[in-house]
This record gives C-alpha cells, structure tokens and sequence, in this order.
C-alpha cells in the first residue's frame, strides 16, 4: 500500500489535513501510465490568462507557471498553478499561503524558487493595494474609532417615528404650558409637533443614519423625560407647571446629549441598549425596595434617580468592556421581564389573600435578578463569531492515489 503525503504547514489556510492513503487496487493502477484524458490541471490553469490577468504586472507574468504532463504531475507545480490563479483572480491573500506553502514544503523545488520571487514582486508592486475587505472586517477598529455600522433605512424608520412621537410631546407640552382651553387647540399644537419632528428627522438623516445613533437620540429623549420626571417628583410634585416644564426640558436636554454622547463614542445599537437596559432595571429594583419600605414619594422618586443614573453609566461602562449586540439585549430583557413576572405570580401563590407589600416587591426583585442573571449566563455564546467556512478538496496524485484536505482560516 503506497503512502503520499505532501506536508502542509501554513498556520492560516491549511488547519486541517487528512491525507488518504492509496487502497491496493489503487497502487495496482498507479503502475501503469495515466489514462488520457486522466485528472490534469490544464483546465484550470487555463483560466490564468482570462479571469483579470490584466491586473498582473510585466514581472509577475513573467513568473507564469510552466505547463507538460511532467509539469503538472509534479505536487510542487500543481500548488503553484493555483497560487497563480489566485493571483490572477485578485486573491493577493489566498495567492500568498499557498506561495509560503511551497516555500516551506518544498524548499528545494525549482516552484520554490519561482515561489520566492512571486512573494517578492507581491511585496513590492502591491504594497499599495487596498487591502482584502475580509481582512479589514476583522481587524477591531482602535479605541475611540468609529464602530463600524453602516446607515440603514431601518434605523432611519426609527429615529422618524420615535421623533415625530417627540414632536407630538412636545406639542402637546407647549399647549398645556400656554393653558389651552380648545380640544381644537391641543390638536393643532400636537399635529404642528409630530409634523415638525417628522420633517427634521427625515432632514437630518437624509445621508443616512446607524442604528447606533438613532438608538443614542430616541433613547436620550426617553431617558431625559424620565429623569425629568424623576427630579419634579422630588423637588415639587404638586405643582402642574412644574411637572410640564420639566419634561419638555428633560426631552431637549437628553436630545442633546444624546447627540454628543454618540459623537463622543460612536455607540452602536447594542451598546445603546445596553445602556439603556442597565438604567431600567436598575430604576425598577430601587423602586420595588423602596416601595416595599417607604410611602414616600419624594423618597422613592429619589431612589429611582439615583438607581437610574448609576444604572446607565454602569451600562455603559459595560457595553465598552463586554460589547453586544441589540439582540442579546432584548433577550436579556424580555427575561428580567418574564422572571418579575414569576415573582409576582409566586407572591399571590404563597401570601394567598393576605398579601403584603414588603414581600410582594422583593419577590419581584428576585424574579428580575434572576431572569437577568439567567439569560446572561445563558446567552454568552449568542454574539460569538460564526465559525468560519471549511472547505474541502482533493487532489489526484502521479501514483494514482488522491489527497483529501480540510482547510479553515484562523
């Protein structure tokens, strides 16, 4: 039984081969003289000469692959043949693993050195060619770089919605602050608003949008409503004026920061969201603890504050240490939800009709604590890279036999 092993060292194209070993009725064959019309690679080396072999330069066609049966029955030449072809079909990349893999495999090969001066010529005449778009995909940008989201028509649907809904607020606002006294007013002064707000959106993002941004400027305005709302209930709950100024500022101010933040860090959608999330949670747990130990007002608005604010900057900080992705954070979301359901519902199966308020909301706690920290545990493998594309292939050999590779990039 004939052995045919070719080594195949490059740590980036080649991590796997298996090499079949010719069967006994193979070896027979491979004493006799190939069949015409045998496995040759004249088909496709052929297609060096089409595909773009314009791109090549005087030298590197000058370093073109031989042909001959001899030629092509030899494993050296025939991993040339295809570093060549990929060359010719703009595969710079590609074209380089299989030259280095000569190089090493066969050092002593006359391909070897033909190998060497392709590698050279490569280095030299294009250098200053852009580099491989799959390569860039997957080199991390550098602190402070912006994220790498393109615009889309979906995030730009969301930023005109959530700022028409802005407008309409805001309308609706500036009625009650000037004391409207006519239905047909408030309609007036909402329809005004949601038209302003839909006409500056659709503007402003008229060269597109990332979902990172849309996200950061609906978000600002949501969250700079509920801190508004936040500080009104501390400061002076029972003042009607009060409770429409401050939100109407809360929605400009957070609309504005919203817009700096994003131009500071260029957040993606996820990051967004994350944030976001950090300060809901956060809010709602401090509000169930200090529901279940206080009746007062300016005590639990207080509370809520200071969980929020904490709660968003610890997102934050998080999304720049633990990216992900806006799918994962809803996951996680929509389990702390479900989980403070179970509490709920476990509080009414346990206390029964003697339901108290301390246990009540503290089991909402646990159920929400839980289902976060469930999903996140549960959900750690959700934004891990996808694996990449193993390709197969098989290679006839001179004594008859065949060589089966597996090959992924790392």
């Amino acid at each position: 039984m004939t052995v045919c092993r070719v080594g195949l060292h490059s740590p980036i194209r080649f991590g796997v081969a298996l090499l079949f070993l010719a069967t006994a009725p193979t070896a027979a064959l491979a004493a006799e003289p190939p069949e015409p019309g045998g496995p040759r690679l004249e088909g496709r080396t052929s297609s060096v000469s089409g595909a773009r072999s314009s791109d090549l330069s005087a030298a590197e066609r000058a370093l073109a692959p031989p042909t001959g049966p001899e030629v092509l029955d030899d494993p050296a030449w025939r991993f040339y043949h295809l570093a060549f072809q990929a060359l010719a079909n703009g595969n710079d990349h590609e074209c380089r693993e299989l030259l280095e893999h000569i190089t090493k495999s066969f050092a002593q090969h006359p391909a070897a050195d033909r190998s060497r001066q392709l590698l050279v010529q490569l280095g030299t005449e294009r250098k200053n060619r852009p580099a491989d778009p799959a390569l860039l995909a997957a080199t991390p940008p550098p602190p402070g770089a912006p994220s790498g989201e393109t615009a889309t028509t979906l995030a730009r649907a969301e930023l005109v919605i959530g700022q028409t809904a802005h407008g309409i607020g805001l309308g609706l606002e500036i009625c009650l602050l000037a004391k409207c006294d006519d239905v047909r007013a408030f309609g007036a002064t909402m329809i005004l608003g949601g038209a302003s707000g839909l006409t500056a959106s659709l503007f402003l993002s008229g060269n597109g949008i990332t979902p990172g941004h849309a996200s950061a400027l609906n978000s600002g305005v949501v969250w700079g409503l509920a801190e508004a709302l936040f500080i009104t209930g501390i400061v002076n709950p029972s003042d009607s004026q009060s409770i429409v100024v401050g939100p109407l500022i809360g929605q400009l101010v957070g609309l504005g920061a919203g817009e700096l933040l994003w131009q500071t860090t260029h957040a993606t959608a996820g990051d967004v969201s994350l944030a976001s999330s950090g300060g809901l949670w956060s809010a709602l747990l401090a509000m169930n603890v200090a529901l279940a130990v206080s009746d007062d007002e300016q005590v639990i608005f207080g509370t809520m504050l200071a969980a929020s604010s904490v709660g968003l900057v610890a997102g934050a900080l998080t999304a720049n240490a633990f990216p992900m992705s806006r799918g994962r954070v809803l996951v996680i979301d929509g389990s702390a939800a479900l989980g403070g359901l179970l509490g709920l519902g476990l509080a009414f199966t346990v206390q029964g009709r003697e339901l108290e308020r301390g246990p009540l909301f503290l089991l909402i706690d646990v159920g929400i604590l839980s289902g976060l920290a469930l999903s996140t545990f549960f959900t750690r493998d959700w934004d891990a890279p996808e694996l990449p594309p193993i390709t197969m292939g098989i290679m006839p050999l001179p004594s008859g036999g065949a060589q089966f590779s597996l090959a992924m990039p790392l």
